[in-house]
């Protein structure tokens, strides 16, 4: 079960825990990740990019560390290009692919 402190954020497959600070940072227009699948990354930029982000399995599995702007999806997953063993592509505005390099 969830603590009684903090938050929660669901979507239709799962519920977590938020800490005050990650919900502060989300309301604010930041992504602040602190050891997440890369998964769960591109999960929350999907609601901010148009077209469609299609992740590995591998790349999936990468653990990510950092503060995001989340009203900036391309230059969240630039950022995430130059400091993973990711390779982002994209195919007009409504493709991205996103592979373990």
């Amino acid at each position: 079960t969830l603590p009684q402190t903090g938050t929660a954020a669901f979507d239709h497959n799962r519920a977590w825990q938020r800490d005050g600070a990650a919900q502060a940072s989300w309301r604010s227009g930041i992504l602040s990740v602190r050891d997440a699948r890369l998964a769960e990354v591109i999960e929350q930029l999907r609601a901010y990019q148009p077209g469609v982000i299609r992740l590995s399995p591998q790349a999936a599995e990468l653990r990510v560390f950092g503060v995001f702007p989340l009203d900036a999806p391309r230059q969240t997953l630039l950022a995430l290009s130059e400091t993973l063993p990711i390779q982002v592509r994209r195919y007009g505005p409504w493709l991205t692919l996103v592979d373990a390099a």
